[in-house]
């Protein structure tokens, strides 16, 4: 009876030892080396992320998919949760999709109290385009409503939607961006930057008249260098960064457009750096130290597209837990989640989730 309470109790406690634990995402990024990707999920492997998750529509037309016209999604570190919210052309299903690690399965969240998809009269948020963020400190959503003053929060401890401060509409499809070093939400668009700072009752405007595409704009927050880079934006190749004291300067241009369906780019947790993948197969890092971008190999990008715009039906996702960038694709059953590994991770990531005690266990 003890010999066998001993081995079930180590059993057991293999499973939680050490500073972190096994998932398929700890055990993918463990195996990569800087420059290389590998295949996080696929539409077969069991996880959920297959066609059934990803398309918009409903009936026998459902070709559109929640990918389209979209810029990223978001890694929740407390909770070590992926989350991403999408919707097709036309007013079609709005989907707001997560992943957890520990389970290495995706699925659906509920239905926005705000959302009136599917409806040929109704826009909701329309598309991703780059409307969504994260308060990486609570884990908490945003997401603003197409071409509207309206945007909500997605308090994760509740999993509730409220309604925010009437916000300015520069321009129908714009970028928000939560800045933990300004403690406050920015919108960033049409030329206009904006801050709803927490608990405000109004937004307050922080510059207009900046030269950049009139929508289709993007934003990346890089806790690196405590910056937000945004701008571009129908082909434009404008780019600024505000710092945490809220000034805002312009940097080098961008080698390709930058914005939806012209150029995704994403902060990378590894190196600091801002990875730029254009919808010609270009591929570039942006130095925010050096103020300068430099040409990668574009042919060595796995998540590019076989057609003419390389990074249609694409989403990027930082994940700073593990030093990783990951890109959410649609093809029907080839659908895939790729994981990137730009440059080493300065350590290993260590969990501070103390674990449960083993449960199940009996004395025989």
């Amino acid at each position: 009876m003890v010999v066998r309470l001993v081995v079930a109790l180590a059993v057991a406690m293999a499973a939680w030892s050490g500073p972190g634990y096994a998932s398929r995402l700890s055990d993918v990024a463990a195996q990569l080396q800087p420059g290389q990707w590998a295949v996080l999920n696929t539409a077969t492997d069991g996880s959920g992320y297959n066609t059934d998750l990803l398309i918009s529509c409903t009936g026998s037309d459902c070709a559109d998919n929640i990918l389209n016209y979209a810029n990223e999604g978001h890694w929740n570190p407390l909770t070590r949760e992926l989350h991403y919210i999408g919707q097709g052309h036309g007013g079609r299903l709005l989907k707001h999709i997560s992943y957890a690690e520990a389970t290495n399965r995706w699925g659906i969240e509920a239905k926005p109290y705000w959302d009136c998809s599917p409806s040929p009269s109704c826009y909701s948020l329309v598309h991703n385009f780059d409307q969504t963020s994260i308060d990486p400190r609570t884990g908490d959503l945003f997401a603003r409503k197409f071409n509207s003053t309206e945007v909500y929060r997605w308090t994760r401890a509740s999993k509730t939607w409220t309604k925010l401060p009437a916000a300015p509409n520069p321009q129908v499809a714009i970028a928000l961006e939560y800045f933990p070093d300004a403690n406050g939400l920015l919108l960033m668009g049409g030329g206009e930057v904006h801050l709803l700072r927490d608990g405000a009752s109004a937004w307050e405007r922080l510059a207009s008249n900046l030269p950049m595409g009139p929508y289709n704009n993007v934003a990346n927050y890089n806790p690196t260098h405590r910056i937000v880079l945004f701008g571009g934006g129908n082909g434009s190749q404008n780019v600024y960064k505000i710092d945490a004291s809220l000034r805002i300067t312009p940097v080098a241009s961008a080698p390709a457009p930058i914005g939806v369906m012209s150029g995704l780019i994403v902060w990378d947790p590894a190196s600091g750096r801002h990875l730029l993948f254009s919808s010609t197969g270009g591929f570039f890092e942006y130095d925010v130290a050096g103020n300068q971008w430099r040409a990668l190999n574009g042919s060595s990008v796995p998540a590019f597209a076989s057609n003419s715009n390389r990074i249609i039906h694409r989403a990027l996702i930082p994940v700073s837990t593990y030093g990783l960038v990951l890109v959410l694709t649609f093809d029907f059953d080839s659908s895939r989640v790729y994981a990137y590994r730009h440059a080493a991770s300065q350590s290993p990531p260590v969990d501070s989730t103390p674990p449960a005690p083993p449960r199940g266990l009996t004395v025989q």
